[in-house]
């Protein structure tokens, strides 16, 4: 089902990997990289609360934050609720950014970790 739903995330069908990725959390509620792709996608459709509770649950579980880049979509996701002072603590090297020019800057990272994950796994 994750499989699936990553497919799904790739062709922009965001609702529907959603519902795939809860109906796999169902069967492995203690995965971290599923509560990672239901953060993902939430962030995506722009429900930074929801994404944040998601993204904070697969830390919790364990995921691998050297393998994926959970603090740079959870300090998305604070920023965008306005918890700044939360969001620069999780990415120290741009703390010194003003609040506007740091949610820019998480953006064009996410989008370059994003763009080159997809050229890795194009081939």
């Amino acid at each position: 089902m994750n499989n699936q739903a990553n497919e799904l995330v790739k062709s922009g069908r965001y609702h529907e990997a959603l519902q795939l990725y809860m109906e796999a959390l169902r069967f492995s509620p203690q995965m971290p990289e599923l509560y990672y792709n239901v953060g993902v996608a939430l962030a995506v459709m722009e429900r930074f609360e929801e994404a944040r509770i998601a993204l904070y649950k697969s830390k919790q579980l364990g995921l691998d934050v050297k393998a994926f880049p959970v603090d740079l979509y959870l300090a998305f996701c604070e920023a965008k609720v306005d918890n700044f002072e939360k969001a620069k603590r999780l990415v120290p090297e741009l703390s010194q950014e003003s609040e506007e020019t740091f949610t820019a800057r998480i953006e064009k990272l996410l989008e370059s970790r994003n763009s080159k994950h997809d050229k890795e796994n194009d081939g």
